[in-house]
Formats: structure tokens, C-alpha cells, sequence
């Protein structure tokens, strides 16, 4: 709509060992000087890659309720909004809205999952839905997969996800296919990868194909480009150290049996 990325606080680090010339770590908002050009803290912005450089980021607004341990924002470009999920030590797991033309903070509750249990998807990858404007979610600590309405402003629980619980969160690895319509999952550590297909409610193992043959392959990010139908799999350096970058490329054959998917090794 605005032509405009945004960057959504959101958990924000300042380390020593990481910081840019003329930032502190003191975790607050740092003045610009005759010397430095200053950094916002904490800060809802907006970037915009059209605009000349001085004039790129701007500093919208306060970064809201519940941000502290939030690491994923959703645009939903019909209501004109941004949607996030947290944490609130009095109410658990919530979900928190950001009206863009008013320029104003709110919140939600998720209820409880399936278990009785609160719905911790604030540390976690949400994929989404655009067509059926739904968020998925995956919550590590039950290892339950979750859906978010963005209309209704509601979360189904759609129960365990293959291999379970990790028991801990920010390790659930999804992406929203929108060309084949299904959620891909590929859990850390543990050598698989799936697929949801949400009109069936059922999940389907993926082999992990890989070329050249016998690459391993580990991730700590995946993004999908629907512009060319590919996720990119990529590790981290907090699983064993894997020199690669992969693509996929998801196919399907009279029904959701896939074809022989294939990662291919980007060097």
C-alpha cells in the first residue's frame, strides 16, 4: 500500500562485540552528534528503499504491548495492519495489533490450545496465508500447530506436529507454499522435513533429496519466493556447522504424494 518495509520491535540486542561505531549498549535510544547518526531503540519504524538515503528511515511509534519477547511481525494489507504474537506474564499467550492509519497499539488473548495450556508462539517463524488470510504458527514448547484468523482474530489448535515437542521455542521452521498451498516444517536437528495440507488436515513426510547426493542439511532460516515457486534453507552457526545453502522446490503428482524434491547446493 505504502511502498514501505517495517521493522517492528520485537526483541532488540546491543552487544559489545556487535555494535556500529557510535552506539552504546545500553539498550536506549542513542542521540545523533556531530559524529555519529544516532540509533532508535525500541522503535516501530519504516524504511523506504525509493527514498534518497538520509531520508530512508523513519520513526513512526512507541513499540507497543507485549514486545519484549517477540521476534515476528505479519502485514495484513486488507485491514491495513500489522499483527504480531507475544507473551503477557497476566494473560498469556496474546496477540498484538497495530492500527496503521490511527497509528495505535492493541490486544488480544489466544485462549489456550487443545491441552489447556497457554499458546507460546511469540518467539516463533508465522507463515502466511494471504488468499485465506490465516497465520500459521508453530508452538515449540507443546509442539502443536496453531492457525490465526486475521479476520476473525482467533487461533485453532490443529494438534501435535511430527516429532513433537521440542520443549523449547524459536526452533520451528516454517514456510507458507502459496503456489502448492501447504505449510513446509522442517524441524531442527532431526533430519526430516514435512509438509501440512491444510484441506486434509494431514501431514506428509518430504524426503531430503539433496544435489550433489549426501549433502547434510541443517536450517536456522526459510524463506519462500513465490515469484519463482523456491525455499531457501539455510543453516546457522547454532547447529553443527554446514557450509551450504539450500533451495527447494516443492511438487506434487495425482494427489500430495511429491515428486522427488531436490535441494540444490548454492555455492
Amino acid at each position: 500500500k505504502r511502498n514501505l518495509f517495517w521493522m517492528v520491535p520485537g526483541v532488540m540486542e546491543a552487544t559489545a562485540a556487535e555494535i556500529c561505531p557510535g552506539e552504546t549498549t545500553t539498550r536506549t535510544t542513542d542521540l545523533p552528534t556531530a559524529t555519529t547518526a544516532g540509533y532508535l531503540h525500541d522503535r516501530l519504524m519504516t524504511f523506504d528503499p525509493a527514498a534518497p538515503l538520509a531520508a530512508r528511515w523513519a520513526n513512526v511509534w512507541p513499540p507497543g504491548l507485549d514486545y519484549a519477547e517477540t521476534w515476528m511481525t505479519v502485514l495484513d494489507p486488507v485491514r491495513d495492519r500489522l499483527i504480531r504474537m507475544g507473551f503477557n506474564g497476566s494473560n498469556g499467550g496474546v496477540f498484538n495489533v497495530y492500527e496503521i492509519p490511527g497509528k495505535s497499539w492493541w490486544r488480544g488473548g489466544l485462549g489456550l490450545n487443545a491441552l489447556g495450556k497457554d499458546i507460546r508462539c511469540n518467539k516463533e517463524y508465522l507463515a502466511v496465508d494471504q488468499v485465506a488470510r490465516v497465520i500459521y504458527c508453530i508452538d515449540g514448547i507443546s509442539g502443536r500447530l496453531h492457525r490465526f484468523s486475521m479476520d476473525a482474530l482467533t487461533m485453532a489448535d490443529l494438534g501435535l506436529v511430527p516429532g513433537g515437542a521440542l520443549g523449547i521455542e524459536n526452533y520451528t521452521y516454517i514456510v507458507w507454499d502459496s503456489a502448492n498451498r501447504v505449510l513446509l516444517y522442517m524441524p531442527p536437528w532431526s533430519g526430516t522435513f514435512h509438509a501440512y495440507q491444510p484441506t486434509a488436515a494431514t501431514w506428509e513426510a518430504i524426503p531430503i533429496v539433496t544435489a550433489p547426493p549426501g549433502r547434510r542439511v541443517g536450517v536456522r532460516m526459510m524463506a519462500y519466493d513465490p515469484a519463482t515457486n523456491v525455499t531457501l534453507i539455510m543453516p546457522g552457526t547454532d547447529v553443527p556447522t554446514i557450509p551450504d545453502f539450500f533451495l527447494f522446490r516443492y511438487a506434487a503428482a495425482g494427489g500430495h504424494l511429491p515428486l522427488a524434491p531436490t535441494n540444490v547446493r548454492v555455492q
